[in-house]
């Protein structure tokens, strides 16, 4: 039986997982590219960095590296999705309301 993990290295391992699942949403986004729209990038990047996330607590025999997700994705995609709105003709209100919701924590 493995030793368990420190607490330091348990938060290591943990951003490690994120910092992945940030990695491979990011690549989905460049390969998909900006001829698709908006909403399905983020569809397909969101679902990536699911998986990658879901790997690493599989890995880890753990659960709880995935309980933030929900927490942390909203603060990438409303950000990003505000930013490349225009792409999708969105107007200036709601690029606005997304930015203001992100910031504010009224995903979470």
């Amino acid at each position: 039986m493995p030793r368990p993990l420190s607490r330091a290295q348990s938060f290591l391992w943990v951003t490690v997982a994120y910092a992945a699942a940030l990695s491979v949403a990011f690549a989905v986004v460049r390969v998909m590219g900006s001829d698709v729209h908006p909403l399905w990038v983020v569809a397909a990047a969101d679902t990536a960095a699911t998986v990658a996330v879901f790997v690493f607590s599989l890995a880890f025999d753990n659960t709880s590296v995935y309980d933030p997700y929900w927490s942390v994705a909203p603060i990438v995609i409303a950000p990003w999705i505000a930013l490349h709105s225009h792409a999708a003709g969105a107007p200036r209100r709601a690029r606005f309301s997304l930015f203001h919701l992100s910031r504010s924590g009224e995903f979470a």
